[in-house]
């Protein structure tokens, strides 16, 4: 419901809008996903995995 205020916060601060939670004592519930496609990402090293994630969250933001 507060979805369009939350992405026009989110935009005028220049940020990307990601999921979290800190559900701690709730075992394997997953309460938020932040998802992306990242081709090839099996053969990337973890720093090369990383710097893939952040560009994209920068480029493209929601």
């Amino acid at each position: 419901r507060d979805r369009a205020l939350i992405l026009a916060m989110v935009d005028s601060l220049d940020l990307a809008p990601v999921a979290a939670t800190n559900n701690h004592g709730w075992g394997r519930t997953a309460a938020a996903w932040t998802l992306m496609r990242i081709p090839g990402w099996e053969e990337l090293t973890p720093d090369e995995l990383s710097t893939a994630i952040e560009d994209r969250l920068h480029r493209e933001r929601k």
